[in-house]
Order: C-alpha cells, then sequence, then structure tokens
C-alpha cells in the first residue's frame, strides 16, 4: 500500500488555547488545519492508516506535531477534538517531560527540514501549482510527499523543485488532499479488481 505523507505548514503566529477553544474562538489557520486533518485522516468509523500528518509552525516554534493515525486516540472528526490534540502537543513543547497524547509526536524541525527528511527515498514530491501534472506519476510511486502551505506567502523555493509534480492550486488546501485521497483510493480499488 501507498504512503502518502501530509506535510501542512501553518502560518500561525501563536499557539492556541483550550480557554479559546472552550468559547469557541478559533482563528482562520487553526480553523484549516482541523479542515485538513478530517479531510487527510478521517473517513467513515475510522482512520486512513497509510496516510502521515505533520503540521509544521514555523513562526512559533520551530516546531512539528506529527499525527500517526495508527496510534492516535481520542480524537474525532469535529474541530473541536482535533484542534484540542493540538492543544495538547503545542502545550507540551519545550517542557522536560512531555506527556503528549498517543499517537502524537512533537520535534523542533521546521518546514524544510521535515520535507527533506520525507524526500531522502524514492519519494513523489507533490506542492501547490496552477497546474495539476500529478495523476499519472502518482501511480508509479509508494512514497508520496504532499506540501500543503496553509498560505500563498509560505510557498518557499525550495518546494518548487525539479524533481517535483503539481497538484492543483485550490485556495483549501483540504479540497486538494481529499482529491489525491480520491485518486490514490480508485487506484487501490482498481488493482483489487
Amino acid at each position: 500500500m501507498r504512503t502518502l505523507n501530509i506535510v501542512i505548514d501553518s502560518p500561525a503566529e501563536f499557539v492556541i488555547s483550550k480557554t479559546e477553544l472552550d468559547i469557541g474562538l478559533v482563528t482562520n489557520p487553526y480553523r484549516d488545519i482541523a479542515h485538513c486533518v478530517r479531510a487527510a485522516l478521517c473517513i467513515s468509523h475510522d482512520l486512513r492508516r497509510w496516510v502521515n500528518l505533520v503540521i509544521c509552525f514555523d513562526k512559533i516554534g520551530p516546531m512539528s506535531l506529527h499525527l500517526d493515525p495508527k496510534s492516535i486516540r481520542y480524537m474525532g472528526t469535529d474541530e473541536r477534538s482535533i484542534l484540542l490534540l493540538l492543544v495538547k502537543g503545542q502545550n507540551q513543547m519545550g517542557k522536560r517531560k512531555q506527556h503528549t497524547p498517543i499517537g502524537l509526536r512533537i520535534s523542533s524541525s521546521t518546514s524544510e527540514e521535515t520535507v527533506s527528511k520525507l524526500t531522502e527515498k524514492d519519494t513523489l514530491f507533490l506542492s501547490p501549482g496552477t497546474t495539476a501534472n500529478w495523476q499519472n506519476p502518482v501511480t508509479s510511486f509508494e512514497e508520496i510527499v504532499m506540501y500543503c502551505p496553509l498560505s500563498e506567502g509560505l510557498l518557499p523555493r525550495w518546494a518548487t523543485s525539479s524533481n517535483g509534480h503539481y497538484y492543483k492550486d485550490y485556495h483549501r488546501r483540504d479540497l486538494a488532499i481529499l482529491e489525491i485521497l480520491h485518486q490514490l483510493d480508485m487506484i487501490s480499488w482498481e488493482k483489487g479488481k
């Protein structure tokens, strides 16, 4: 089965608190993160086990939260449940004894370091562009890295490498994630026939 690594690059400049979640003050970067996590991991009554998700907060940390769908617990599909998991992870950053939730790992790597580590192997690298040219190469790679900046200004030079391919430049990255996942599901379904 293919592995899809999704790197979400967040423009958030502050850590969200549980109090803000409780009273419904969720700002746009965090709302976008929740939509992307839901699109990437959540399917009917289960999680996609072959998707690895990394959320990078370069402006806060650098800090990266790695969500492992094989071991994560107590994460529902609602915005509050997803963001509560991120709050717990962000609160543990920098503390000596980390009691992070199961299935969540914290690192101090930037989005560029995360992407370069994930693309060391023979991988297909997908980044947003004006044309979508990923449909054919997606069938020939077992390891895929999808870079999802949540802001237009977050697409650095290193994300447009010559060996990369582009997915459709949706303004909402959750739609782009769903498009890639749909294509991968179709490939798996056709091979299973």
